[in-house]
């Protein structure tokens, strides 16, 4: 029997909006009117599940979800990997086995292998009489190789000049890949894979989050591909991808697609931090994990977990400096004055919860303090503009 099987698509619709304001100075009730309609109610996801230490990652061996595999399971999935290794489309498995089997070994080589992009177009298997799977045959444009060998030597070039520390190396990782691809919803299904990083410079979550994927291996940082669903414009849940990630021994978050100012809509060239190296507490006001990895309705879901990311020492507004579990004035001001003599073209803040945030928004921008901070210190400033990030307590302002 004959059966063809098409990919697994992630569908990566529009993130929450952001909140935008334009501030004069000597206005204070017209501010306060813009604060109060600037600041839409603060969404919450459901938690996150109850997550044990996974098996930790070692680079020298498979991959991440290969763990999560029976005796059977991995035993497709390695000669599955063999074969993509050699550029072998038709593979004969080692037994006959479920179909099952083979969704579960197919999903987690290509969760684990970003690089056989194939395996994730379309694919025929077939069985005996008993509905058991003797082989499966991928999909073939017939020049993967070439483009392979292409896609490391990129690569190569990128990794030349990557910072010796786990932090600086992820961020210059996570910088090159949004600085090379425009996010293009209407890329979906090239968008799946990384060339549509490393060719087309145009892609969605999947690309980005697995071009990421890629060059992490090649560095020899790990880094794991995650799917789930993220919270939307409108407010709905829509499917999303992003990565694990472990600096110095500890595991957070970092998405990709949304680091994207292009992704986000709003007019700058700035690179957005606000969910590199995160922690769950952040992560899980915007995103939620899933648990389990499906191809297909029918099909019984590969039951997955994942480590707990419990510290915000690597969250990029921690290691900015410009990090705030509560609003405190005097510490908010010098971060403030110290920007401004680093010449920084915009003040970046981050607050412990949304309510910790709308106590900075009141001081700040309601009542105008932040031109009073610049004018003590003699910098004029007449007008501002600012970005509130509600759900995660971020702002971003730009004085005029």
């Amino acid at each position: 029997m004959r059966v063809l099987l098409a990919a697994m698509i992630i569908y990566c619709g529009l993130r929450i909006a952001a909140h935008y304001g334009i501030i004069e100075q000597s206005a204070l009730q017209e501010v306060s009117e813009t604060v109060s309609e600037t600041v839409s109610e603060h969404v919450d996801l459901p938690g996150l599940p109850s997550a044990k230490p996974a098996v930790s990652w070692d680079t020298s061996q498979e991959g991440y979800y290969y763990a999560f595999l029976n005796e059977e399971e991995q035993r497709v999935y390695q000669t599955i990997l063999q074969a993509c290794e050699s550029f072998e489309f038709k593979v004969e498995l080692p037994k006959a086995v479920s179909t099952d089997t083979l969704f579960h070994a197919v999903c987690a080589v290509t969760f684990d292998y970003p690089e056989y992009y194939w395996l994730n177009t379309s694919y025929t298997y077939y069985k005996n009489a008993y509905d058991n799977v003797l082989s499966v045959e991928f999909a073939s444009s017939g020049d993967e190789a070439q483009k392979l060998a292409e896609i490391e030597r990129m690569a190569g070039e990128v990794l030349a000049d990557i910072p010796a520390t786990d932090y600086a190396a992820y961020k210059y990782l996570y910088d090159w890949v949004i600085e090379t691809t425009d996010y293009d919803a209407s890329a979906a299904e090239s968008g799946q894979h990384l060339t549509s990083v490393f060719f087309d410079h145009r892609s969605v979550c999947a690309g980005y989050s697995k071009a990421f994927q890629y060059l992490c291996h090649k560095a020899g940082l790990e880094c794991i591909y995650v799917t789930g669903t993220a919270v939307m414009k409108d407010g709905s849940q829509g499917s999303h991808a992003w990565n694990l990630i472990r600096i110095n021994g500890t595991y957070c978050w970092a998405d990709v697609t949304w680091g994207d100012p292009l992704f986000e809509g709003y007019e700058t060239t700035a690179t957005n931090y606000n969910y590199f190296a995160v922690s769950d507490r952040f992560l899980r006001m915007e995103h939620q994990i899933d648990t389990t990895i499906a191809s297909e309705e029918d099909q019984t879901p590969l039951q997955v977990e994942y480590p707990e990311c419990d510290s915000d020492d690597w969250d990029w507004y921690v290691q900015n400096g410009s990090f705030f579990e509560t609003y405190d004035a005097e510490a908010v001001k010098n971060y403030i004055l110290w920007a401004q003599s680093a010449g920084l073209p915009r003040v970046d803040m981050k607050f412990g919860s949304p309510e910790e945030l709308q106590n900075a928004v009141s001081d700040l921008l309601t009542n105008e303090r932040f031109f009073s901070i610049l004018q003590e210190s003699g910098i004029h400033c007449t007008q501002l503009s600012y970005v509130l990030f509600e759900p995660i307590g971020a702002v971003w302002i730009l004085p005029g």
